[in-house]
């Protein structure tokens, strides 16, 4: 199958609260962290780097992908914050947002990254420190329940 065969899915929509997740913090250049406990990585190559079924990153081969990311961290009250793709340590993309309501974490991070040679990590990154975000131990299910991340390869 060519659908298959070529993505890696990850996002299972699991009630888990992100306080088991590795995440370190929710400042602005801090890794968010994704729930699968059984995520697709049907990419030939490409390794999933988890711990407690919380993905901190997906390490891809030479190739091009097409990479979405949904974040769904959750605030005390009124309040956003931005992410973007990383591939190699560095940003690749123009920027996702999230803000207090549900609706309000459908505004993806997309990104077209090449892999000329070797591998690449690829990850997740907060680029601001949002206003009135929860700590990783407050954060509930939310990021769990609605947050993913899919790469395409596409050539």
């Amino acid at each position: 199958n060519p659908i298959t065969n070529t993505s890696v899915f990850i996002g299972s929509g699991a009630s888990q609260a992100y306080s088991g997740s590795g995440a370190s913090g929710v400042a602005s250049g801090d890794v968010v962290e994704f729930y699968d406990s059984s995520p697709h990585a049907g990419i030939d190559g490409a390794t999933v780097t988890s711990s407690s079924s919380w993905v901190s990153a997906v390490t891809l081969p030479v190739g091009t992908y097409k990479i979405t990311a949904v974040v769904a961290l959750t605030f005390s009250s009124s309040g956003s914050v931005e992410y973007s793709v990383y591939s190699g340590g560095s940003v690749v993309n123009g920027a996702g947002y999230c803000a207090q309501d549900d609706l309000d974490c459908h505004n993806p991070a997309t990104a077209i990254v090449t892999i000329s040679s070797g591998t690449s990590v690829i990850d997740v990154r907060l680029t601001s420190t949002g206003s009135n975000i929860n700590t990783v131990a407050s954060q509930g299910n939310r990021q769990a329940e609605l947050g993913y991340l899919v790469i395409e390869r596409i050539a």
